[in-house]
């Protein structure tokens, strides 16, 4: 007697800080920021939500690292522009960024 196949199943991508950073994000973009908890982005990511902790001590870790994500986004204007085109460059990306992701404002 054989025993019956296995099913195959996708290898899963390991967590981090960073893909849950990223999940949150996403998560806050599509269903805004107040339905987000530790328990729905362990649905999203397919773990318990315990795992998450091994990445973000806390809820408000898990913000800070949000914004800080959020920041990242937002481009540097090159050094070779004048000061007054340079602070121009700088907020029309952080504008479009925050238009992106506009639940982040009331975070900062």
């Amino acid at each position: 007697m054989t025993s019956p196949a296995k099913p195959a199943t996708a290898p899963r991508t390991p967590l981090s800080r960073e893909r849950v950073l990223r999940a949150a994000v996403a998560f806050a973009d599509e269903r805004g920021i107040a339905s987000l908890s530790m328990r729905m982005l362990g649905q999203v990511l397919g773990v318990e939500a315990m795992s998450l902790y091994n990445h973000v001590a806390s809820k408000g870790d898990l913000f800070d690292g949000m914004i800080d994500l959020i920041f990242s986004e937002i481009g540097l204007p090159s050094g070779e522009a004048g000061w007054k085109t340079a602070m121009r460059q700088r907020a029309v990306s952080a504008r479009q960024v925050l238009s992106r992701h506009r639940w982040a404002i009331g975070q900062m």
